[in-house]
């Protein structure tokens, strides 16, 4: 698919369709895009009564655009020294952007940021050592056929209604497992699509029984219409998750984590407090320490 910015004439064609009562997957498909594509121009351009105006929301995305070349000149060599430090203390450039702007700290968008790092690495810089990743750029999202054992009755993500993909409404969450020391011990992530609220539990064990329980407790307060998950066993007991919340529960593809984009920027957060190798359990007190 393409991965050009939508054209006029697209956002024409997305206007009719959305008058026609197209769905995004629907809409994605005929104009070759991802539904993502679709569901990101549809949540930034719509107009203040929720109705999508495609001569609006050209007027948007040319002044956006105007915005992101002025900001480019807006990189000053105290944004630098800011990013500079905060990146060195362990802070990931999505933070940077977003704790600068509630502090009133002028700042670039947290984009922008990844931009400078890896032309700084192309320099010979090091900046990105201070990624969580530590990569030297960014790896391509490739899908790749699932090699694990497949789960039951699975209830796949292009199921998922339309709604879900733009955060229009409370109650779409997303889960996942985080792995600790010798695959003995987890964490259970859970994240709301539009809030961005999180809950974190700790499973006694591995086994899907004990991963359902936590899950339902820990979201049996909360409005939950969806959850969508990762294809681990652990998630094995998905249809007494889905009775007991009286929600629907979504597997992602295999391998494309992406499309839990929101629990894996938090799994990310968390891995800064329980690295990869710690034991959730034993090193719990000294790693929050931190």
């Amino acid at each position: 698919m393409s991965h050009t910015h939508l054209s006029e004439r697209e956002r024409y064609v997305i206007g009719l369709y959305r008058q026609q009562q197209r769905s995004i997957r629907w809409i994605a498909q005929e104009l070759g895009r991802s539904p993502s594509t679709i569901s990101r121009e549809l949540r930034r351009n719509n107009c203040e009564n929720g109705m999508y105006d495609a001569e609006h929301a050209q007027s948007c995305a040319l002044d956006r655009q105007q915005e992101r070349s002025s900001r480019a000149w807006k990189l000053t060599e105290a944004m630098r020294r800011e990013i500079d430090k905060r990146l060195r203390r362990g802070d990931s450039p999505d933070i940077i952007a977003g704790r600068c702007r509630r502090e009133g700290v002028e700042m670039v968008s947290g984009e922008w940021i990844y931009q400078l790092i890896y032309r700084d690495r192309a320099s010979g810089g090091d900046l990105w050592r201070c990624l969580l990743s530590k990569r030297r750029r960014r790896r391509k999202r490739t899908r790749g056929g699932d090699e694990r054992g497949q789960l039951r009755d699975r209830v796949m993500i292009g199921e998922r209604p339309p709604e879900v993909d733009i955060r229009g409404r409370p109650g779409d969450w997303e889960g996942d497992s985080i792995v600790g020391r010798g695959n003995q011990t987890r964490l259970v992530s859970i994240v709301e699509r539009q809030s961005r609220y999180i809950r974190l539990t700790r499973p006694a064990d591995r086994l899907a029984e004990t991963t359902a329980e936590v899950m339902i407790a820990a979201l049996g307060g909360e409005v939950v219409k969806t959850l969508t998950v990762d294809n681990g066993k652990e998630f094995a007991r998905h249809q007494r998750i889905a009775g007991e919340l009286r929600a629907v529960v979504y597997f992602a593809e295999p391998y494309s984590s992406w499309q839990r984009g929101s629990n894996e920027h938090v799994n990310g957060m968390v891995r800064r407090y329980f690295p990869k190798g710690t034991s959730a359990a034993a090193d719990r007190r000294s790693a929050l320490r931190r």
